[in-house]
């Protein structure tokens, strides 16, 4: 039977009878070319009819044209194969649509029969994963195997555990094993395959095979990897990290926030950042803060916030706004540090140094004003030796003395707030010193205020300077009154013996020196006062500082400098209504000595004997005063304001030169550089250091040079004397 397709376009739509009527004329027409027709010849068309609405209708029908003698055509058969041609075309075309998307895929496709152990189907990118492209050819015409693919995949040395990967696929051939298999491949090249299986089945429950997709995760898993490392060092950021939206409203904060401000997670994601504000960072810091990460800049400055339990702290804070690909502001990304400790630790050390610069310059007056002090009273001392006892002038000479020696304690208090005071040491007992001024500690205070007094029983010796340790006392009877504000109470004060260990921290608060471990006297005063706020606390050391209406003083300022010269430290305990304590300690004497005060030495005449001494001081009252007393005792003197002169002078005459008296502090060289340039001359030399500032203050620097001995300013003229008689009576 012979086939034609035809195809019409019809506004009209298709029409069982035009198909007709066009079948018998098509069929007329190859008659008349022809000829006659065998007899049972047939033709078949198909008729496509197209109409404007986009209908297509496909009729078949067979043409049988019937040979007698009344009619040409006695009948057709026409049928309607629409829905049929379109269900050909779909077998056609799906097939075709699954092989292209199988190889555009960037998964890897494999399907296995396990009955027979055929391959059904892969595509390439299958053997890209598995580098297994030389075996596509055999494997696509059938010459290969599952079980030999599979060999080769798995003994290729590409695996980081081929053993796992074969145990895993094992169990996966039985038919009856309906397991689902989801994991991961690892390679040697540190790449990561995803592994999907699962078994084909029809309708009907039938098992075909199993179908496996491998997918190459190894640039994701690098990404993971990585954003894995970036969270893990974002939670443990030594810093607090906060991530909000545009609006401030929190969205992540890291571990180290929440260890600062004592919230958890869950009390700060979503709510706005404002929460955290204390009232004491300016409104401007906020508004320069927001036009700046508005406008796509940065913002960096320090922010005073509030914890959850209601605590302070400052945090140095920086503001960035996140971007997106398109450069639009999405999430602002804040980290801050606490820097309240450093802040503290930095205030602590501005105050130190400005207490320091006081005492330095503290310093410096009480030295030049013992250069005057020690002038008036050398030459009141000679006057009163040169005029008659019973002269007028000797009750006005003796009261600019006394005078001169209350400015001496005025000196010795500014020395002692500097750390440089004189020491006169001497074993002290704690508890007698507080026994001997009892009377004077209660005339000291408010009349409604008791001293009460618990001393230990082993008495704590120390070694001191015996007027400084009482003022200290005194001060912080004083201080202790004061905080009573004349209301009644009592005020305790306790001497204890303690033992310090090596790393014991609690009396380095405001002296900053360590202490060595041992035994320690401690000396406690405790007053239940208005007590001091912590903003007071740090202020009560300096000079002149006073809660009152008017000062007293350097009070405790002094008391501060005077534990610092006696190597001691501090420890205050204060809270506002609740009383201060102060702790003071000092190195224990283990043995004291019972004959340890000072004696007042008695002086002895002798005579210069024409004997050269050398002065080198640059204060010319002084140079004058010593020549003075020194001429009277038939000493030859020799007086030199310049100490490079005094050194060329000895350099010269050094045979002829009894000893040296040289003040520690001038200009070009100070006391130490002159001395060793004098030893250089003659190691024998003798050299009596004066300074105003204290011994130990002074003499530390001349630990190894050996001075014959020290006088502070200011001296009475008896005092030289007895200490140049003493170095010139060992010279002989």
């Amino acid at each position: 039977m012979k086939k034609l397709k035809l195809f019409f376009a019809t506004d009209a739509g298709p029409r069982l009878f035009l198909i007709v009527v066009l079948g018998v004329l098509v069929l007329q027409t190859l008659e008349g070319k022809a000829g006659s027709l065998p007899s049972g010849w047939s033709f078949a068309l198909q008729v496509v009819m197209a109409s404007a609405s986009l209908f297509t209708a496909i009729y078949f029908f067979v043409l049988r044209p019937l040979q007698d003698k009344q009619a040409a055509l006695s009948g057709a058969v026409v049928k309607d194969i629409t829905e049929s041609s379109r269900t050909e075309s779909a077998l056609r075309w799906n097939p075709a649509l699954l092989e292209m998307i199988c190889k555009a895929s960037p998964l890897g496709f494999l399907v296995v029969d396990n009955r027979s152990d055929d391959i059904l189907y892969f595509n390439q990118r299958f053997c890209e994963i598995w580098n297994i492209e030389h075996l596509a050819e055999p494997m696509r015409r059938g010459e290969m195997k599952n079980i030999e693919m599979t060999r080769h995949c798995v003994n290729s040395d590409t695996l980081m555990d081929a053993a796992a990967l074969e145990a895993l696929l094992e169990p996966l051939q039985a038919e009856s094993n309906r397991s689902v298999l989801d994991c991961e491949i690892r390679f040697k090249e540190n790449r990561v395959v995803h592994f999907y299986s699962i078994q084909i089945r029809d309708a009907e429950d039938r098992y075909h095979g199993r179908y496996y997709i491998f997918d190459d995760v190894t640039k994701r898993k690098q990404t993971e990897d990585k954003l894995t490392q970036l969270s893990i060092a974002v939670e443990q950021s030594p810093v607090a990290i906060v991530i909000t939206d545009i609006e401030a409203n929190i969205e992540y904060v890291n571990q180290k926030f929440l260890d600062v401000t004592g919230y958890n997670r869950s009390e700060v994601i979503g709510r706005n950042q404002r929460f955290l504000q204390s009232g004491l960072t300016p409104r401007e810091v906020y508004t320069e803060l927001w036009h700046k990460i508005t406008n796509g800049y940065e913002w960096q400055g320090e922010l005073h916030n509030k914890k959850k339990n209601g605590e302070l702290y400052c945090a140095a804070t920086k503001i960035l706004p996140i971007v997106n690909s398109r450069q639009v502001t999405t999430y602002y990304l804040s980290v801050n540090e606490d820097v309240t400790d450093r802040k503290k630790a930095e205030e602590s050390l501005r105050h130190s140094q400005k207490l320091e610069s006081i005492g330095t310059l503290a310093g410096g007056i009480a030295h030049d004003f013992n250069n005057l002090l020690n002038a008036i009273m050398g030459q009141s001392s000679i006057a009163l030796r040169k005029i008659p006892r019973n002269s007028p002038a000797a009750l006005n000479i003796d009261k600019v003395m006394r005078a001169t020696e209350r400015a001496a304690d005025l000196t010795s208090q500014l020395l002692a707030y500097s750390g440089k005071g004189k020491l006169y040491t001497q074993e002290i007992d704690l508890n007698n010193l507080v026994q001997e001024n009892v009377d004077l500690f209660q005339v000291s205070v408010s009349k409604a205020v008791q001293l009460r007094y618990e001393l230990a029983p082993s008495a704590p010796h120390i070694v001191g300077d015996l007027g400084q340790i009482q003022q200290v006392v005194m001060n912080l009877i004083i201080n202790a009154s004061d905080a009573m504000e004349l209301k009644p109470g009592s005020i305790l004060v306790r001497t204890e013996i303690v033992h310090l260990f090596e790393d014991d921290q609690n009396y380095l608060q405001f002296t900053h020196a360590p202490l060595a471990p041992g035994d320690y006297a401690l000396l406690r005063v405790i007053d239940a006062g208005v007590g001091m706020s912590e903003k007071t606390l740090e202020k009560i050391f300096d000079p002149f500082f006073t809660t009152k209406f008017t000062g007293r003083g350097l009070g405790l300022a002094a008391v501060l400098g005077i534990i610092k010269g006696h190597r001691g430290g501090l420890r205050i305990v204060s809270r506002e209504g609740q009383g201060t304590e102060f702790d003071i300690v000092f190195p224990l004497v283990a043995v004291p000595n019972v004959s340890g005060q000072l004696q007042k030495k008695v002086k002895s005449d002798f005579s210069g004997e024409t004997r050269t001494l050398l002065l080198i001081d640059d204060e010319p009252i002084i140079l004058d005063l010593l020549e003075e007393i020194f001429t009277e005792l038939e000493f030859r003197v020799v007086k030199i304001l310049d100490p490079v002169e005094g050194i060329a002078f000895y350099r010269q005459h050094h045979q002829a030169v009894a000893m040296v008296i040289l003040d520690y502090s001038m200009p070009k060289m100070n006391g130490r550089e002159v001395f060793k340039s004098l030893l250089q001359i003659n190691k024998d030399v003798k050299v009596l250091l004066c300074s105003g500032y204290a011994e130990d203050a002074t003499t530390f620097s001349f630990d190894d040079l050996q001075l014959c001995g020290f006088l502070q300013k200011p001296y009475e003229p008896h005092a030289m004397l007895d200490m140049v008689e003493k170095i010139l009576a060992v010279t002989s």
